[in-house]
C-alpha cells in the first residue's frame, strides 16, 4: 500500500518505540526516509537489552559490517549472514551503515532502511532474514547512502521526501528507466518491466527490489531480461555501475511468470551458497 512520507515514518516511528511520540515531536514534519530512521533508531534503547540488538552504532570507518556484540543475543547464524552480504558493498561504501539494529520483539514490519541505519527483525526465517537484510543495506542503503551526487550538478524530478536527487548520482539512470518522477511512472512503463509488484511502489523500491532480485535470482534474471527491454537495461545498470563485481553467492529456484508477478522478492525461494562456495564456482 502506498503512504505518505509523513504516514511513512510515524509508522516507523511507532514500530520502534512501541508508545506514542510525544506532541512537540510528533507534529514535526518527517520529511525523509533516513529521519525516519533516526527517531526510530533512537526508541531502541528504551527497548529491554534482549528484544534489540545493536550491530553497529555510530560513526565507523570499518571496512564491513561486522556484528559488535559478542555475547549479545544475536544468534550466530544471523551474525554470519550479516558479514557475508557485507562483503556485497564496493570498497567506496563499506562505511555507509552507521547504524544496525536486530530486533527480536515480533516487530509488524521486517525490516526499514535508509541511507545510513537500517533495522531488520530478527524473528524472521534465515532466508528471509537474508534477503531482506540485501534489500535494506544492498538496496536502499547502497542507493541512498553512498551512490549520491552533487548539489552543483543540478536537481531532478526526483527525491525521498526533502531529500534531493541530484543529476551526476548514479542511481538516475536507473530511476528513468520507469520512473517520470519518485512515485509517478513513466506512461509507456508496463507491470511487466518490473521484477515484483512492490517495486512499482517508487523508484528506490523498484531499484532496491531489482537489487534483491538479482542477488538471489541472478540467471532467471538474466533468462527474462532477454526478452524484456526494460529489465535488461536494469540488469544491466546492476552489472556496471551498482555491483560490476559481485559473485553469485545463491542459487534461485523461482521460474518467471509474467501473468503471476511476485509481491516482493525477499520471499522468492533459493539455495544460499556463501562465499566460499562461490569462490571455488568462479
Amino acid at each position: 500500500m502506498k503512504t505518505s512520507y509523513l504516514l511513512r515514518f510515524w509508522l516507523i516511528t511507532m514500530l520502534a518505540t512501541g508508545a506514542f511520540l510525544p506532541q512537540s515531536v510528533a507534529q514535526k514534519a518527517l520529511p525523509a526516509r533516513e529521519n525516519g530512521l533516526q527517531m526510530a533508531a533512537a526508541g531502541t534503547s528504551e527497548k529491554p537489552m534482549n528484544t534489540v540488538v545493536t550491530v553497529v552504532t555510530g560513526s565507523s570507518s570499518s571496512s564491513s559490517i561486522a556484528p559488535r556484540t559478542a555475547g549479545s543475543a544475536l544468534q550466530p547464524e544471523q551474525a554470519k549472514a550479516i558479514e557475508e552480504i557485507a562483503t556485497y558493498l564496493p570498497t567506496q561504501c563499506k562505511g555507509i551503515i552507521r547504524n544496525l539494529y536486530v530486533r527480536y520483539d515480533h516487530p509488524e514490519q521486517r525490516g526499514l532502511g535508509g541511507k545510513t541505519t537500517v533495522i531488520i527483525s530478527g524473528n524472521l526465517p534465515l532466508t528471509e532474514f537474508r534477503a531482506v537484510l540485501v534489500h535494506e543495506v544492498l538496496g536502499h542503503a547502497m542507493d541512498l547512502g553512498c551512490l549520491t551526487g552533487t548539489q552543483s550538478s543540478g536537481p531532478t524530478p526526483y527525491k525521498d521526501g526533502g531529500d534531493q536527487m541530484y543529476r551526476d548520482d548514479p542511481s538516475i539512470n536507473f530511476y528513468r528507466l520507469s520512473w517520470a518522477t519518485s512515485k509517478t511512472r513513466l506512461p509507456e512503463s508496463q507491470d511487466g518491466d518490473f521484477v515484483s509488484s512492490y517495486a512499482r511502489t517508487d523508484a528506490f523500491e523498484d531499484l532496491a527490489e531489482t537489487v534483491t532480485f538479482y542477488m538471489f535470482q541472478r540467471e532467471e534474471f538474466r533468462r527474462i531480461a532477454k526478452h524484456n527491454a526494460l529489465l535488461a537495461a536494469k540488469l544491466r545498470w546492476i552489472e556496471t555501475v551498482a555491483y560490476p563485481s559481485a559473485q553469485n553467492y545463491a542459487l534461485g529456484t523461482y521460474q518467471w511468470n509474467s501473468t503471476d508477478i511476485p509481491w516482493d522478492t525477499t520471499m522468492l525461494q533459493y539455495v544460499w551458497l556463501g562465499p566460499a562456495v562461490a569462490s571455488v564456482q568462479d
